[in-house]
């Protein structure tokens, strides 16, 4: 077990510093914590995660890049266009006139 100092922050600002021990591994838990306090613990992070996934999901829609990923990925013809605006990026980025890079396809 391994002692870990951490701050408490609130609105950015640390208010506190705590003392935490980090279980190594799975022998060493089981030696220091009940199958209860094992089951309580997982159960309760388990429950913080699902609810933290909902809790963004709603406050933070999906990124541009994601969404056309997902667009892409759900249609072949927004995937070729998606390829083409692409294209035409990188020959513009290369030095050729983007009408020029257009007409070459």
């Amino acid at each position: 077990m391994t002692k870990v100092k951490r701050d408490v922050k609130s609105k950015g600002t640390v208010v506190a510093t705590v003392e935490i021990n980090v279980v190594e591994n799975f022998d060493e838990l089981l030696k220091t914590a009940t199958k209860d306090q094992i089951l309580s613990a997982y159960n309760r992070c388990v429950a913080t995660d699902a609810m933290n996934a909902a809790r963004v999901s709603q406050v933070r829609p999906m990124s541009p890049a994601a969404q056309l990923a997902k667009m892409a990925k759900a249609d072949p013809k927004v995937k070729a266009r998606i390829d083409a605006l692409l294209a035409e990026l990188g020959a513009v980025a290369a030095g050729k006139p983007a009408v020029a890079a257009a007409a070459s396809k």
